[in-house]
């Protein structure tokens, strides 16, 4: 296939992501046009394992995406979104080092596994509150009973977060995400996200403001203390990376339990494999995580020119990486459309590589194993209601449902 030809068409990539299955797509492109600039996401596509895994390392590659977003906006249309851009770029997954180590390890501290391991026994207390409010139900949503409601009280609780205050907080970040994965610029999803931003660091202001009055054990009070004791935050910084770890730490973890279960139940013998066998629930989350990534791509900015694979992405363009085609790539996985909960040594790319490996990583798997494993425990008849399909969310970066109704087997009281 010729250049021409290559940069024509999108591959079915724009219809893929438009109908909610793009793994097809993704097989195409690793085939034909592995590295490429696509039409339907205004940027480079890298979709083979090891140019995602390259990508993720290479220096040519910035995650300060905003900075270039930012330069090609018209004055008027910048003064507008200037809060957002100047939120989003102080967050780690958007920005290189040194900076982004400087503000990484600081809050790496709250995220490692002694810490997160400390913090299963009020996670399992949580997930059965949750799973008690639905037991004697026949049907439930999952994402709005469970999958949502249980990282968003884990996130809260290290923040210090009231649980009043956990919908509001749930918006403004829905706001956020739409406002990441939307294909094209859509001003009253723009207008909205700038809002939500404006509104979130208010309220993250005023926590900030209570905790140097008031300091506490919860985060919010540990980023306090390093910028005004130590100096290793600016005021953005600070007020940004509350934002950030409030929408990280619940978003991937949603989805993690919806898309999880989801293809667990759509695969009855490897349900009833883990049912007979939980031990083999930690190789089963790992299995979920390559098989529906959560996060489907991944952006950066290429700084230089970069080859990969024999292919330059020449500079100042937006290239993303495709985890979730990067997850099902022979070359990597055998059998890679199979889901195979006893599948080992497994090293999907959907928590990322390297310095920008996602720092929750350990928090968002205890909470989808303890959630999916009560879950099957608690409801042996589980299986998902066909009579109200799910829908997936409209979003081209974060993958998950909207509503996931499953049936538990019990009778109807």
């Amino acid at each position: 296939m010729s250049n021409e030809e290559r940069s024509s068409g999108d591959f079915g990539l724009g219809e893929a992501f438009a109908g909610g299955d793009p793994y097809p797509a993704y097989a195409r492109i690793r085939e034909e046009a592995p590295t490429h600039f696509n039409p339907a996401v205004q940027g480079w596509i890298v979709s083979r394992y090891v140019d995602v895994a390259a990508a993720f390392r290479h220096p040519g590659l910035s995650a300060n995406r905003m900075g270039a977003y930012a330069r090609v906006l018209p004055p008027p249309l910048l003064a507008k979104v200037e809060p957002l851009i100047r939120n989003l770029s102080s967050w780690i997954l958007m920005m290189d080092p040194p900076a982004q180590t400087r503000i990484r390890s600081l809050i790496a501290a709250a995220f490692t596994p002694r810490f997160v391991e400390a913090l299963r026994g009020r996670i399992e207390h949580i997930v059965d509150e949750l799973v008690d409010a639905v037991a004697g139900e026949e049907s439930f949503d999952v994402i709005a009973s469970i999958a949502y409601p249980l990282p968003v009280r884990v996130i809260g609780d290290m923040l210090g977060v009231p649980a009043e205050d956990h919908d509001r907080l749930k918006e403004w970040s829905d706001a956020l995400a739409t406002f990441l994965g939307i294909a094209k610029m859509d001003p009253a999803i723009v207008a909205k996200a700038v809002r939500s931003i404006v509104e979130m660091e208010g309220y993250f202001n005023q926590a900030i403001a209570a905790r140097r009055e008031s300091p506490g054990d919860d985060l919010i009070s540990l980023m306090v203390a390093a910028h005004d004791d130590e100096g290793r935050l600016s005021d953005q910084e600070l007020v940004s990376s509350c934002c950030m770890i409030l929408f990280g730490g619940h978003e991937t973890t949603t989805n993690l339990i919806g898309n999880g279960l989801h293809t667990l139940l759509g695969h009855p013998e490897q349900a009833a494999l883990l049912r007979s066998e939980p031990a083999h629930i930690d190789t089963a989350i790992e299995e979920m995580l390559r098989y529906e990534a959560p996060v489907q791509r991944m952006g950066r900015l290429s700084a230089t020119d970069v080859e990969l694979s024999g292919t330059t992405i020449p500079a100042g363009q937006r290239v993303y990486l495709m985890l979730a085609s990067a997850n099902r790539d022979s070359a990597e996985f055998p059998d890679p459309d199979t889901f195979d909960i006893t599948r080992k040594g497994s090293r999907h790319l959907s928590l990322g590589v390297g310095v920008h490996y996602c720092l929750g990583a350990a928090l968002g798997r205890m909470e989808g194993k303890l959630a999916i494993a009560a879950l099957l425990r608690r409801f042996p008849a589980l299986t998902l209601d066909s009579a109200r399909p799910p829908e997936w969310i409209n979003n081209i970066t974060i993958r998950g449902f909207e509503h996931l109704h499953v049936l538990t087997g019990a009778a109807a009281s």
